[in-house]
């Protein structure tokens, strides 16, 4: 059985190696975390590995157990206090 990363990086740069049955569209949860202004895609990766869910992530800022810099924890809060009214 093949390893997740060797499938990621075909579907990146070898996509006809695999069989369409393979190929899945994956809209990941935190993509639009880049929007956040002072928030970068190297955080928005890190928080992807770490959360599966958003509502892991909302649960950790609330429980305050995302290990991130605390500026950044503080942008996410005001992010999810404006998007949960």
């Amino acid at each position: 059985m093949a390893d997740q990363d060797e499938i990621d990086w075909i579907k990146k740069n070898e996509p006809w190696r695999l069989g369409k049955e393979e190929i899945k569209e994956e809209v990941n949860w935190n993509s639009k975390l880049v929007e956040i202004k002072g928030i970068g895609k190297e955080i928005v990766n890190d928080l992807g590995n770490i959360y599966k869910t958003e509502e892991d992530l909302i649960k950790a800022l609330k429980e305050d157990k995302v290990p991130i810099r605390n500026d950044k924890i503080l942008l996410l809060r005001r992010y999810y206090d404006r998007t949960d009214k």
